[in-house]
């Protein structure tokens, strides 16, 4: 594929480009500091106010077209240095291959009791009603979500276009420890598979087209997102961004960026767990079910804790826990062998220890390998050749675990983990796993 030189007024997934600061942002200079321009490649020539990424939330202005009023867009700009600072007390969570956004309304605890009436809850509960809705028209006018992730302040990485699917009212704390209620967002990432992993500005520019109807606006969407208007919500499963991969991932790609909050998270749990030894790494254990219950949690999975198995006569099981699937009637419960491995993050798991756990499974069974470590690509490999029902979880999805739940609950990493192994001792059980099934 080319670079961004190569093609149009386009935007392509994962593209890195520079935001300027106030004084620098003309739409005329294609490249700033090394980086694509974001005002050059989001401009329209039309003398109208222009997509910004100011804040978290950033709706374009609604114009009045002859289908009647339509916002051009709506912009979502996630900082995730930021998650946990009083400006962003929240953790907005994005999982590319499988086309699934969780994204956080800005609501705070000045803002109590009504988050619902914060602007930009306001606009994607609205914007919740079109995208699901039943009647062709809505979905027709309805806006499309773009979603940004800013690594570094200057700069934003495009992440795709969606719709919102789902909404919840959560509880949150910020890191004044002040708990305030808020708007939860399930979005669905919408496939550009068709149009070469590029998003054509072209179409939000003829959505900000005052003389276009609705109607010739929907040519220039995507080929997805026509689909999503003419067909709505039964559609999702087939128009979502699905990446197909081998499931081989290196080993940096298993592990926090290098000078992020995560990889500070990372080697505080390490280091937490290393204190005294393997006695203590044993009790990593517990950590490691609640990492399980999140990663399966993510995939909109349900999980049920069980216990921690006793050290001396595990045979390679550290927890048990259950994975339901189904509601009501129609529920199934699968039984989930859970290995937990606290070592150095620069270490390598081996296929020796993978082996252990599924050696112990059997039919209908799931297995969970928990390391602060990485994978090797040689176990991934047997993994997948041979198809183990074994979920991988390495050190970086640790880290985003912890910590996701510490800057929800409002508490350190030190006191999250104190509050995890504390529990240890009054978790532990001698059972067989089959018990969890009626728990």
């Amino acid at each position: 594929m080319g670079s961004w030189q190569d093609v149009g007024m386009v935007l392509q997934i994962n593209q890195l480009l520079r935001y300027p600061p106030y004084g620098s942002r003309t739409p005329e200079v294609e490249t700033f500091k090394g980086l694509p321009n974001f005002f050059y490649w989001t401009h329209t020539d039309d003398g109208r106010t222009q997509a910004q990424l100011d804040s978290g939330f950033n709706q374009m202005l609604e114009v009045k077209s002859p289908s009647g009023k339509r916002r051009p867009a709506v912009l979502i700009r996630t900082s995730p240095t930021k998650a946990g600072s009083s400006t962003t007390p929240w953790h907005d969570h994005y999982d590319m291959d499988a086309g699934r956004v969780r994204y956080f309304g800005d609501a705070k605890a000045q803002h109590m009791p009504n988050p619902h009436d914060v602007a930009g809850n306001k606009v994607m509960r609205n914007l919740f009603e079109q995208h699901t809705s039943p009647k062709h028209v809505d979905r027709l006018n309805a806006a499309p979500l773009l979603f940004f992730l800013s690594p570094r302040i200057g700069e934003v990485e495009f992440r795709g276009v969606g719709l919102v699917e789902a909404v919840e009212l959560v509880s949150q704390v910020d890191n004044k420890g002040r708990a305030f209620s808020n708007y939860a967002f399930d979005c669905a990432l919408i496939s550009l598979a068709a149009e070469g992993e590029h998003l054509d500005w072209e179409w939000i520019s003829k959505r900000k087209d005052p003389e276009l109807t609705d109607e010739e606006t929907l040519l220039s969407a995507p080929e997805a997102w026509q689909t999503w208007v003419e067909e709505g919500t039964d559609s999702l499963n087939r128009v979502r961004r699905v990446v197909a991969r081998l499931g081989i991932a290196k080993k940096e790609e298993q592990l926090p960026l290098p000078g992020s909050p995560e990889e500070t998270v990372l080697k505080e749990v390490y280091d937490f767990y290393s204190d005294e030894g393997l006695k203590r790494k044993q009790r990593f254990e517990a950590l490691a079910e609640i990492v399980t219950d999140f990663v399966i949690s993510q995939s909109h999975g349900r999980y049920q804790r069980g216990w921690v198995t006793r050290g001396s006569g595990d045979h390679g099981i550290d927890f048990i826990g259950r994975l339901d699937v189904g509601s009501g009637f129609s529920t199934t419960s699968l039984v989930i062998l859970g290995q937990a491995k606290c070592e150095s993050p620069d270490s390598t798991t081996s296929g020796k220890d993978i082996a252990r756990t599924v050696a112990r499974l059997r039919r209908g069974w799931i297995g969970c390998y928990v390391t602060t470590g990485t994978f090797s690509a040689k176990t991934q490999e047997e993994v997948v050749v041979d198809r183990y029902p074994l979920i991988l979880v390495p050190g970086a999805k640790v880290a985003e675990a912890v910590r996701t739940i510490t800057i929800r609950d409002g508490v350190s990493v030190q006191e999250f983990l104190q509050r995890v192994d504390a529990t240890y001792e009054d978790r532990i059980r001698d059972r067989d796993p089959e018990q969890v099934l009626v728990l």
